[in-house]
């Protein structure tokens, strides 16, 4: 933008906007990429009623656990039987509380191990009363969770633990909180029989304790005391395997609390019972580890869910906690709760080190090479199939292939297209291959979705299967039904599928932004035992089985470093996993890049690096309450260069002191090359034996050299563009400690995770241009900003006591019109928070409205996750959308949303038809209820974090334009008109300012906002005028000496848009040294006086500004800082007590004294010197330095030079005449001569 032409500042603000640029709100939309209404199109829609609310509520009370007890020195049974019974009594009378606000409230369990506390279902009404009773410290929604080797013990070295000795898993209590534990398996060392296994199904009783390695257990579902896993269950058998075929001796502990879900009460219930297997009170046999192979998905590190509090709870009372990461996938955010509780170990899955996987020499259809995946079950890798010689076709009868063909269906040697859908995979290929058929292609289901491994029981599968994206089996269906032969190359070749994170493990980092999964471990293809097969196994997939491998490395730690706590081996774990992790198997693609940090955390499970490491490293975050090996930053929204410090903490178990190289080691060079991270930390650390030590990390951020970020929650969500998004938007890599001691050059590490962001940054001023007030808008941030104005709805105070991504700040309304709505008009509502969001399952956002202002509600619109509708919807992980509906209904039509990860502002939107309105509608008010909730998935107001509520009016955004110039009065003639230029702004660079126009004939109150701003500026001309405002705490400094009239810098002072800033004033000074001028700039006025050393050091001063409006300031101080400058030569004194002396006088001899007076402000004597070698200055003392000889008599003229610490440097003159000596004296020189001299006598007479 073009330097502003003062002479064109002649007219006021309120001109005309025509010729200024309004890119509205248009672009902002259009820079969201695709919209729903392109992708899914306008459809009628509807959520089940279940997907509404929490299964249940866990109220916390105020009293003391049982845990509470615990401590370094042991278990006090005594005092928690106190605690017990002061929780049992406050939960009766929480209890009867309750029933008397509702009586349909129901008392699920209780809980007084972990945390005193109730599992209820009542009333929203009763809740919200409830929480105002002074024995409850909160209330806390519960969600359901869904379920997600000997190969395996080998690749995380875990057998060279076990078979050395070291650990075995002996002793460790690990408890498997699941679908229950088939306790008659060999695998366990049960019968292994299946007729074991149908008598202790069929006895619902306590088993006889112990059933081989299982020592106790309970079923949560049924409720009875037999957790034997059922026929229809399986996968908590298959999870325990897990476990013991890495730490084959621990003892098993197995809680049922899943049948398809798993409800969070049970989970609950169970979480209490492995704090106290025997059910004695004594805490003391609480369980070592607790495996959970469940979750769900988008987790939150906020551990405001109760199944998440007492998970918090457990670690800190010392058990690990091992949860899988979840098996969602490649999408940003997607990490699974409960695993995203900061003190659990969250675990991600990699490919099997010994499983094959296919890989494609052509896959072909129709000469297009497509995305193709073989199934895991395929008997063998190796084939080709091409159309000439196995003819495809489509699979006879239902496209699913789900029923047994028809008997005269022949399929033989031919290939069979069939569809992904209701039933297993295998049953679809057993039923072509029952026919025939050498060759199956199964077509996706899911619209957009790339292909997946087609896993499952393999069993009698003896032809390969690949399956392709739903679009390509549409396009071949298509074809065949066409009776249209369609032609094919598929080739196949088995490669090792090792050293890859698995497809299906979902991707991190939690929504707060604290580093999840933190560890792998292989989860494909594992070899684990089979419910109610008596010895039997079968293959499994996914992080439900790589979670209860790494529980069962940790029981391996545990086990061989017994001195380790909780923390502390999790730490140890993390710090020692292999980091060569790759996105593909090399061996199908050896160019395959590094796997990013959010995907695997720390690395791989290396047990046996992890049980001889001497020393764990980790970092405590307050934010969170927990220490985690990792330097986790989150999201980080910067508009200017930040700096963040972490403390690492370095402990050293060994005996012996260990001495560390620190260093970064970024993951990826194309990060690296944008020079936007630098890193200060030691070049070493050193620990003691048995000592802790810390040391600062601090990482810089210079925003300026970040990436385009683009990464948002609209419809461009879609996974493999989501990944893309996240993978150019984070940094990480890894903070290496070598000991130079050993062989290895990286003998442990911290990963670093940070998604930086830059951002613009808007704000709004005036200034008096030829007595008129031009009001301007600054982007203060480090990208550029395409700024418009929205209409201001209403604006809301701070409020401290929420989290700052629910409170509102402010609310604009925008109305555009839209092709795709009938009534030609789409609403816009945003919200302006405080505090920016990661992803907006981190709350709920919505807008009610009363559009015939009668005191009802008529229509919503919700955040949705547009998952939630359905398999159709499967395609768009972690997409919201809009969801507007009759109030108090789920079901309605779907809208887009605005948002950018991390960002502050909320756009939503309907089609006026879908919240009752009409083009006629427009100029018209309603009232509207904006509202935000922490819990993302609650569609009703029942629990209301923030509100405003506030008359709304329909109306296009106010027209505001932006100009580089204020305009002159309009050219008068034709030629001049040519001569006109265009000022308009459309992009504000950093640092660059433009003048606010704005149509003179509406008055509304308007933001001015950006896609790529952080913070809006809000023009709101209902407040009141603020008085102006001088920055407190500004501190500015000059040297001494400084030339009078020396521009010392500028006071900073703020004042109302509407007013301009006409002058600075001082109220007082400590000295005339400076002056304030009118302009806020503060010069030298007086010179003479800028002096360090006589005792000026500061001057304050006492400043006020007035504004445009009569507006005055508070007085504010403001501190001009007198920096020293070395200017004062130390004085040097030489008093001479002889000033003659005589050649042979002694080294040393005093001839006087010197003293020096430093004069320097602050600075201390350093050396007192001379010219001359034959004299020097020691003590205060002129001396000699040598004895004098013939040739030094003369008249010395020397110079002592004192310099002091600052540099400066004084010196003083003195004369000492050296003689020969009185006649026929030889001196002391000449006595010492004198035997030579005779000596010499006598050889001249010979």
């Amino acid at each position: 933008m073009g330097t502003m032409n003062k002479a064109l500042l002649a007219t006021a603000v309120s001109l005309a906007v025509s010729g200024t640029a309004n890119a509205g709100f248009e672009q902002y939309r259009a820079g969201f990429g695709q919209s729903v209404h392109e992708v899914v199109g306008n459809v009628t829609v509807s959520i089940d009623q279940q997907e509404q609310a929490p299964s249940a509520w866990f109220i916390v009370l105020n009293t003391q656990a049982a845990g509470a007890a615990l401590s370094a020195t042991g278990f006090d049974q005594q005092r928690a039987q106190q605690y017990v019974v002061a929780a049992e009594q406050a939960q009766q009378q929480i209890s009867s509380a309750l029933m008397q606000l509702d009586v349909d409230a129901k008392i699920l369990t209780t809980t007084k191990n972990l945390a005193s506390g109730l599992v209820v279902n009542a009333s929203a009404d009763a809740l919200n009363a409830l929480q105002k009773n002074p024995l409850v410290t909160s209330v806390m929604p519960l969600y359901d969770s869904e379920l997600y080797v000997a190969d395996s013990a080998a690749y995380i070295k875990a057998l060279e633990t076990v078979e050395s000795g070291k650990a075995t898993g002996a002793g460790i209590k690990v408890a498997v909180l699941d679908s229950g534990i088939d306790f008659t398996h060999a695998a366990f060392g049960g019968e292994g029989t299946t007729e074991a296994y149908a008598a202790a199904f069929a006895d619902q009783n306590m088993p006889a304790w112990p059933q081989g390695q299982v020592k106790g257990g309970y079923d949560f579902v049924n409720g009875d005391p037999n957790p034997i896993d059922p026929p229809t269950g399986g996968h908590g058998t298959s999870v325990a395997h897990s476990v013991t075929g890495i730490a084959p001796d621990v003892d098993l502990y197995a809680y049922t609390v899943c049948t398809g879900t798993c409800s969070a009460a049970n989970q609950i219930a169970a979480l209490e019972a492995a704090m106290d297997p025997n059910g004695d009170g004594n805490l003391a046999d609480r369980v070592d580890i607790i495996n959970m192979s469940l979750g769900g998905q988008f987790g939150s590190t906020q551990t405001q869910s109760g199944t998440q509090y007492l998970i918090q709870r457990a670690a800190e009372l010392g058990v690990n906690m091992v949860i899988s990461a979840g098996n969602d996938g490649n999408v940003p955010f997607r990490v699974g709760g409960p695993s995203t509780t900061p003190n659990a170990l969250s675990v991600g899955a990699m490919t099997h080190p010994a499983a094959l996987v296919g890989a494609f020499n052509s896959a072909q259809i129709e000469g297009e090479t497509v995305a193709m995946v073989s199934a895991g079950f395929n008997p063998t890798f190796d084939f080709a199939f091409n159309s000439a010689e196995t003819p495809l076709v489509l699979v006879p009868g239902d496209y699913l292939a789900c029923d047994a063909l028809a008997e005269d269906a022949d399929l033989t040697g031919k290939a069979v297209l069939l569809s992904r859908g209701v039933c297993p995979f295998s049953q679809k290929v057993l039923n072509a291959q029952a026919r025939g058929a050498a060759f199956v292609i199964i077509a996706n289901s899911n619209p957009g979705e790339a292909p997946i491994v087609a896993g499952g029981d393999g069993t009698g599968i003896t032809i390969p299967t690949v399956m392709i994206t739903k679009e390509v089996g549409d396009a071949i269906q298509a074809m065949l039904l066409d009776e249209l032969e369609v032609s094919y190359d598929i080739s196949s070749e088995a490669k090792s599928g090792a050293g890859a994170a698995a497809g299906f493990t979902s991707r991190g980092p939690s929504m707060d932004g604290l580093l999840k999964p933190e560890i792998t471990a292989p989860g494909t293809d594992i070899m684990v035992a089979d419910v109610g097969s008596g010895t039997g196994l079968a293959p499994a997939t996914g992080t439900s089985f790589s979670g209860p491998i790494t529980a069962g490395a940790a029981a391996l730690v545990r086990g061989a470093l017994p001195d380790r706590n909780a923390f502390e081996v999790k730490a140890t774990m993390m710090n020692t996993a292999n980091m060569t992790v790759y996105r593909e198997p090399v061996a199908i693609n050896p160019e395959a890049a590094l796997a990013p940090i959010s995907m695997i955390g720390a690395g791989l499970v290396d047990v046996e690096k992890a049980v001889n490491s001497p020393v764990a490293a980790w970092v405590y975050s307050a934010e969170h309450n927990t220490r985690q090996a990792a330097l986790s930053f989150g999201l980080q929204t910067l508009s200017e260069a930040t700096s963040m410090t972490k403390t690492v903490s370095l402990k050293n178990f060994s005996d012996e002191a260990k001495t560390y190289s620190l260093s970064i080691s970024d993951r990826f060079a194309e990060k690296t090359e944008t020079a936007a991270l630098s890193w200060q930390h030691p070049a070493t650390v050193t620990v003691q034996p048995g000592q802790t030590v810390n040391f600062d990390v601090t990482l810089t951020v210079n925003p300026a050299n970040l990436p385009d970020f683009t990464l948002s929650n609209g419809v461009t969500w879609m996974a493999l563009m989501a990944a893309q998004m996240m993978d150019q938007s984070e940094y990480d890599g890894a903070l290496i400690f070598n000991d130079n001691s050993t062989d290895a050059d990286h003998d442990l590490h911290l990963v670093y995770h940070i998604v930086p962001k830059a951002a613009g940054k808007l704000a709004l001023s005036s200034e008096m241009a030829d007595d008129q007030i031009a009001m301007k808008l600054t982007n203060t941030g480090v990208i550029e900003v395409e700024p418009f104005a929205s209409a201001l709805v209403a604006t809301s105070p701070a409020d401290p006591a929420l989290q700052p991504m629910h409170d509102i700040r402010a609310i604009t309304m925008d109305i555009e019109e839209a092709s795709w709505c009938s009534t030609g008009y789409a609403l816009y509502p945003t919200f302006h928070l405080e505090g920016g969001v990661n992803h907006l399952l981190q709350g709920n956002f919505a807008l009610d409205l009363d559009i015939n202002n009668d005191g009802v509600l008529d229509y919503t619109m919700n955040t949705l996750l547009v998952t939630r509708l359905g398999p159709t919807y499967d395609a768009f992980p972690g997409v919201m959308v809009s969801f507007n509906t009759v109030y108090g209904t789920l079901s309605g039509q779907l809208g887009d949303v605005y948002h950018y990860a991390g960002g502050k502002q909320i756009t939503l939107e309907s089609c006026f038809e879908d919240v009752g309105l009409t083009a006629a509608d427009i100029g018209g008010t309603f009232t509207a209820r904006f509202r935000t909730d922490t819990n993302s998935y609650s569609l009703n107001a029942n629990f209301i974090a923030d509100q405003v509520i506030a008359p709304m009016q329909v109306a296009f955004s106010p027209e505001v334009g932006l100009v580089s110039e204020l305009p002159v009065e309009p050219a008068t003639d034709a030629a001049n008109a040519d001569d006109e230029v265009d000022t308009a702004v459309e992009v504000l660079a950093p640092g660059e300012s433009a003048f606010i126009m704005r149509d003179g004939d509406d008055n509304r109150s308007f933001v001015m906002m950006s896609g790529q701003a952080e913070a809006v500026a809000i023009a709101n001309y209902a407040a009141p005028i603020a008085q102006p405002t001088v920055a407190a705490g500004q501190t500015l400094s000059v040297n001494e000496n400084a030339a009078a009239g020396t521009v010392v810098g500028q006071v900073s002072a703020t004042a109302d848009f509407r007013t301009a800033i006409t002058e600075f004033v001082t109220l007082a000074s400590s000295s005339d040294a400076v002056m304030l001028q009118a302009d806020g700039s503060v010069v030298v006025a007086n010179a003479a006086v800028l002096d360090f050393e006589a005792g000026l050091t500061e001057v304050q001063m006492e400043v006020a500004v007035l504004d445009s409006n009569g507006g005055v300031s508070e007085p504010v101080m403001v501190t001009v800082m007198i920096n020293n400058v070395a200017d004062e030569q130390p004085e040097v004194t030489v008093s001479l007590t002889t000033s003659e002396l005589l050649i042979g006088s002694a080294a040393g001899t005093v001839l006087g004294n010197v003293s020096v007076a430093v004069t320097e402000a602050d600075a201390s004597l350093v050396s007192v010197s001379t010219n001359n070698p034959l004299f020097k200055v020691e003590n205060g003392q002129l001396k000699l330095a040598r004895m004098p000889v013939k040739s030094d008599v003369r008249v010395h003229t020397l110079t002592v030079t004192a310099t002091d610490s600052s540099g400066m440097q004084g010196s003083a003159n003195a004369q000492v005449t050296v003689n020969k000596g009185s006649g026929g004296s030889f001196g002391i020189f000449g006595l010492l001569l004198l035997p030579l001299a005779l000596l010499r006598r006598r050889t001249k007479t010979n």
